[in-house]
């Protein structure tokens, strides 16, 4: 049986590059909605949600953005945009 990793290994060794590349922006587009759902759903505590209009006031009051986690965001996107890159 061969793992995803194993699985990339194979595709890359093989030469099947288009492959392999699709399997990474899978894998990469699946980590950046996670990330992108944590900040939804942590961070914000669900007042701003992608594809839903408006902001939901009620629920920013138990958002509690301090500079470190400010900090903490823009280092992860930053670490995400080099992964793509």
């Amino acid at each position: 049986m061969v793992t995803h990793v194993g699985m990339e290994k194979v595709l890359e060794e093989d030469n099947h590059q288009d492959a392999y590349e699709l399997r990474v922006r899978r894998g990469y587009g699946r980590v950046r909605e996670a990330w992108e759902r944590f900040i939804e759903e942590a961070l914000l505590a669900g007042a701003v949600v992608r594809f839903r209009k408006g902001v939901e006031k009620k629920r920013l009051r138990a958002a509690l953005i301090e500079d470190e986690h400010f900090k903490a965001v823009c280092e992860g996107d930053s670490a995400l945009l080099k992964f793509h890159a």
